[in-house]
């Protein structure tokens, strides 16, 4: 990764797996372990035989070297993504609030004795609940609703920026603004596109993703849906008081606008058919 809060962490990261797996393989790794004592007629050391003794009570260790891994990851949550994962919250409009990044939970210190094995089942029990919905991924949004809020096709964006810079100069002159190249046909401009200006069609696909996952977050922001009110009056065009213009609010009271989705341009002029790059 180019991040630097991220840099050597990739070899700590492991991909998902299934729980059934993990159990057949740590059963298997125990039936191996105790046919091998049996065999061996090989006696536990001490210590594990002290541990044996108690076996409802676990001792918390630390493990400097993967804290400080996790501690990068931890805050990548809460710079980048607004999760406080101690806390398991999250700050959408933190834009808003009156110290950016202001607040950041951290680990308590370990617990001075050995805890009993029901308490960290039910910690993790609890903390899991609690992270649950921030795991959540989207989707929530039905099929319909994300087609009526304007959900894009990907291969219908990629023709549509194709057709935008694709442009007729005359009888079998056809030209890219893109290159200031010009071809004979339209379908040599397409191939051209296609061939050297993959970056731009790559970044037309982020786009669209981009655009497509912002309609599909149940959580993204939106501008509050206005109720309806009672008909107008005949004095609906003048402000209490009977002044043809609102009272002016404080400056600092007023209340700050949420972002708008982007808007997917195309054509209208050329170059890059309305895509920045």
């Amino acid at each position: 990764t180019q991040n630097p809060v991220l840099r050597h962490i990739t070899d700590y990261l492991i991909e998902e797996v299934s729980a059934e797996e993990e159990e057949l393989l740590g059963q298997g790794q125990g039936q191996g372990q105790g046919q091998g004592q049996g065999q061996g007629g090989a006696t536990n050391p001490p210590e594990d035989g002290a541990r044996e003794s108690n076996p409802a009570e676990v001792t918390v260790e630390r493990d400097e070297k993967l804290l400080k891994v996790l501690d990068k990851l931890l805050l990548y949550l809460r710079i980048v993504h607004s999760v406080d994962y101690y806390n398991t919250s999250e700050y959408p409009n933190e834009d808003e609030m009156p110290n950016r990044c202001g607040i950041i939970h951290v680990r308590g210190p370990l617990p001075p004795n050995r805890v009993s094995h029901g308490e960290v089942l039910e910690w993790q029990r609890g903390f899991e609940a609690r992270l649950s919905p921030l795991l959540a991924g989207p989707g929530a949004v039905p099929e319909e609703e994300a087609q009526r809020l304007g959900r894009k096709d990907p291969e219908q964006e990629l023709e549509k920026f194709v057709s935008a810079n694709t442009q007729e100069l005359g009888k079998d002159k056809w030209l890219c603004p893109l290159s200031g190249k010009k071809f004979k046909g339209p379908e040599f401009v397409r191939k051209h596109i296609f061939n050297k200006h993959s970056d731009k069609m790559g970044a037309v696909r982020k786009e669209v993703l981009f655009f497509n996952n912002f309609l599909m977050d149940p959580k993204r922001p939106a501008l509050p849906e206005g109720k309806g009110g009672p008909p107008p009056g005949p004095n609906a065009g003048l402000a209490p008081g009977g002044l043809p213009y609102p009272p002016q609010t404080p400056q600092g009271l007023m209340p700050y606008g949420q972002p708008r989705p982007p808007m997917l341009g195309y054509g209208g002029r050329g170059g890059r058919g309305g895509w920045g790059g």
